[in-house]
């Protein structure tokens, strides 16, 4: 399902993220949002973000979360 970055600045969503590595040894996050589609009518589960990281810690993994969240002007309240 593709997601409209819209749907998250409008109403909660809920994150979740798994990482995996590669044959190649990169890392990489992925980034998928449980929200409710009101143009569906329903919950559905979006892919919002991949992306590349070198190091995946506490740190690194909130990191990319906080780079996610407001580089979309995501409002943080809308995380639950």
């Amino acid at each position: 399902m593709m997601l409209n970055i819209t749907m998250l600045r409008d109403g909660p969503f809920s994150l979740n993220i798994d990482e995996a590595t590669g044959k190649n040894d990169k890392k990489v996050l992925a980034f998928l949002a449980s929200h409710y589609n009101r143009t569906l009518g329903k919950m559905v589960v979006s892919h919002v973000a991949s992306v590349e990281v070198f190091r995946v810690n506490a740190n690194s993994i909130f990191e990319e979360v906080e780079r996610l969240i407001e580089s979309n002007n995501i409002p943080w309240k809308n995380l639950v």
